[in-house]
């Protein structure tokens, strides 16, 4: 028959050097896919253009960014901006930068103190 854990027992601390934050764990800071950025703003500037060809297969580095330019643009030719629209819109955040959530601070990284006063009938 399995022991059920006590619910009152205390957990043995962990040995040194176990568990909690280690100095270099993780994914490196500031380290976005520099291929991925790379092919992005090659395509965004038009130096990477895929054609499609009936019968013949996708290169071997295309990417679904590609593939979503390339109906984009297959659909522009057809139907104009009303059928390259949805394509547009899945291609855009990989595209175009996303603006970054900011947070105001007073000094010393306080609260920001907002005083009012009445202005007297002189000034």
């Amino acid at each position: 028959m399995p022991r059920t854990p006590d619910p009152l027992k205390q957990k043995k601390p962990a040995r040194p050097g176990h568990g909690g934050k280690r100095e270099g764990a993780g994914r490196p800071k500031s380290r976005v896919s520099h291929r991925s950025k790379e092919v992005a703003d090659q395509i965004a500037s038009g130096k990477r253009l895929i054609k499609e060809e009936l019968g013949e297969e996708l290169p071997a580095d295309a990417t679904p960014l590609d593939v979503m330019m390339m109906a984009m643009r297959a659909a522009y030719k057809q139907g104009g901006s009303l059928m390259a629209a949805p394509y547009a819109e899945k291609c855009a955040p990989y595209i175009h930068a996303k603006l970054a959530n900011i947070t105001a601070q007073g000094p010393n990284n306080g609260p920001i103190v907002l005083a009012f006063a009445w202005a007297d009938e002189d000034t």
